[in-house]
């Protein structure tokens, strides 16, 4: 289950920073719904092909910031490639951590909630690890 695009106005409303979609299919509707709604800044490569061609998405991957998805190939790519991710998720998954970062992966930082569904617990959390990335 992935949040709805209303449950990240938490993370899209943070000031002076542009997102970089990085979903492969048709997000267009929802790119927009963001921008409308929450006067977001959104890039997207429409050249590249985010299913297909993973060295290229790993290359992106390892010149942004930081990644913030569910738990995703593209969120395990960027934090393979040493990008900071915060994979979120509505309930602890099977994922071995430790204090909240990822065992195998240990760009990845978890992020759920201490109760089941409670996606804004999760999105404020995310905001808050977000605004610790910019300068």
């Amino acid at each position: 289950f992935y949040p709805p695009i209303n449950l990240w106005e938490p993370v899209l409303r943070t000031p002076n920073i542009s997102f970089l979609g990085l979903q492969y299919d048709h997000d267009a509707e929802d790119i927009k719904l963001a921008e409308d709604l929450f006067g977001a800044s959104f890039i997207k490569l429409s050249d590249v092909n985010f299913r297909d061609d993973f060295e290229e998405l790993g290359s992106i991957c390892g010149a942004i910031t930081g990644v913030i998805s569910p738990s995703t190939t593209t969120a395990h790519l960027a934090a393979a490639v040493g990008t900071r991710t915060l994979v979120i998720d509505q309930t602890k998954t099977w994922s071995p951590a430790v204090d909240g970062v990822d065992a195998i992966l240990p760009s990845i930082e978890r992020i759920y909630p201490p109760r089941y569904g409670d996606w804004e617990w999760v999105f404020n959390k995310a905001r808050l690890k977000l605004a610790s990335w910019l300068p």
